[in-house]
């Protein structure tokens, strides 16, 4: 490879337009200065030095530069400043340094099999960016990027920034994420406004937030994943006006907070560790076909009721009896019974009778399980503690009369005698109370899903 100096480079790419072959040797003080070529190739060159400043003719709206097999070692900065292009293409690069795209217009940018060890900066008027296979350590785009369609694909990032911007299609499709995305706004009158967000199929390695976030069209999140360090996804004070897909994802916490949605909610097949709810407010349908929630413990209780709050309104009984059931089981964790003695009581019977979620089973074993036990308390108390195998048959006759919730004669004699003994009456009045309670749950557990 024949060396030459970034003088040298600008003789020869003014000649013919595309280069190929060359080590150049940049001081950082020399430009690549581009010539009224509608087509400019970089081939299989290396460029060595320090900042290399790439400017081009703002007027020549036609003109293209194409970066293929190319390496960059220059330290610093690899910038690309007051450029207008119709095509600006790098394929099979890698760089060392900062890549800074700070122009008046570029049609397309894209970047394939791109290796960056640094940041990548956006900060101009882009059309369209599309990034496929590369690799960056962060991609960062800023204010004055504005009406531009944002494309990512089979990417490993370390993070991603956006502030200030306006993005007409957000599409991340395939990405390992090693740390952190987040679209945001600086300042309180200034936000990101995002056409239609397309994230699916991604390694996210910590965090997704967005805030502050305008979204015109539909943002749907579909079968991400999370990496064992994985954090959370967190959307705030962010208005989404058309559809919210957010389904078939896995994921370690999932955070709305202040946000609104215009259109249908869907949460079909969501798996969280975890979900925190707050102002959240939909104007349609919400949509939650089992959604999973694996640390129910961590969930505050005014999550869970909004949850089942959506739920209900679309008329899905299987999945709001399931979430009713949650938000019962939070509110029994925040009862104490020092206090809260009445609530916690009742709650503590629920779930001993049928469960939050109204099992039929679980409340035939409770009706069966303590009437037995106080029939049985009844039975040794009236005859002295004395029990024969022979009188198994009269045991159980009077089973079956002490079972007659409405039948306050005596289980052990003919009907219409009643025990005369007073203490007696207590197992016999706790036993029907008992039997009587779960009857009734186990009818409500056949009702369950009755309106």
């Amino acid at each position: 490879m024949t060396e030459i100096t970034g003088e040298e480079f600008n003789k020869l790419l003014a000649v013919s337009g595309e280069i190929s072959g060359y080590k150049v040797l940049s001081d950082g003080l020399s430009f690549i200065i581009l010539p009224d070529l509608n087509e400019i190739y970089i081939k299989n060159c290396t460029f060595i030095g320090d900042s290399i400043k790439v400017k081009s003719n703002p007027f020549n709206l036609e003109q293209s530069i194409y970066f293929s097999d190319v390496n960059f070692y220059n330290e610093n900065r690899l910038a690309f400043d007051n450029c207008t292009f119709k095509n600006l293409i790098f394929t099979q690069v890698h760089l060392k340094c900062i890549i800074e795209v700070n122009t008046p217009n570029i049609e397309s940018l894209r970047l394939e099999r791109l290796t960056a060890n640094s940041s990548f900066v956006m900060d101009g008027n882009i059309k369209s960016v599309f990034i496929t296979m590369s690799t960056f350590s962060n991609i960062i785009i800023c204010d004055k990027l504005y009406s531009f369609e944002f494309s990512i694909y089979k990417c490993s990032l370390e993070g991603l920034t956006i502030i200030n911007s306006k993005i007409e299609r957000y599409t991340n499709l395939k990405n390992k994420f090693l740390r952190q995305i987040n679209a945001s706004a600086d300042h309180f009158y200034r936000s990101v406004e995002l056409g239609s967000f397309y994230f699916a199929e991604n390694v996210i390695g910590q965090n997704v937030e967005l805030r502050s976030c305008n979204i015109t069209k539909n943002l749907e999140l579909r079968k991400n994943k999370t990496s064992e360090k994985a954090l959370s996804i967190r959307f705030e004070n962010c208005e989404i006006k058309g559809k919210l897909k957010f389904t078939e994802n896995h994921l370690s916490k999932l955070i709305f907070k202040d946000i609104e949605v215009q259109n249908d909610a869907h949460f079909d097949d969501l798996k969280v560790d975890s979900i925190y709810f707050s102002d959240l407010i939909f104007h349609k349908n919400t949509y939650i076909d089992n959604l999973t929630i694996n640390k129910l413990e961590e969930c505050e209780r005014k999550t869970l009721r909004q949850i089942k709050y959506s739920i209900q309104k679309t008329d899905n009984k299987i999945d709001y009896n399931r979430f009713r059931a949650y938000e019962l089981t939070a509110y029994y964790r925040e009862l104490k019974w020092y206090g809260d003695f009445i609530d916690k009581f009742v709650l503590g019977a629920t779930i001993l009778s049928t469960g939050y979620n109204h099992s039929w089973r679980r409340a035939l074993l409770f009706t069966i399980g303590f009437g037995l036990f106080w029939y049985s308390t009844l039975y040794f108390l009236q005859h002295h503690g004395h029990f024969s195998i022979y009188e198994l048959n009269n045991y159980f006759n009077g089973a079956f009369r002490f079972f007659l919730v409405t039948d306050f004669s005596s289980p052990f004699e003919e009907k219409g005698k009643y025990l005369q003994t007073a203490w007696l009456w207590i197992p016999l009045i706790l036993g029907k109370i008992f039997i009587a309670f779960g009857i009734y749950e186990m009818i409500q557990a056949f009702r369950k899903f009755k309106a």
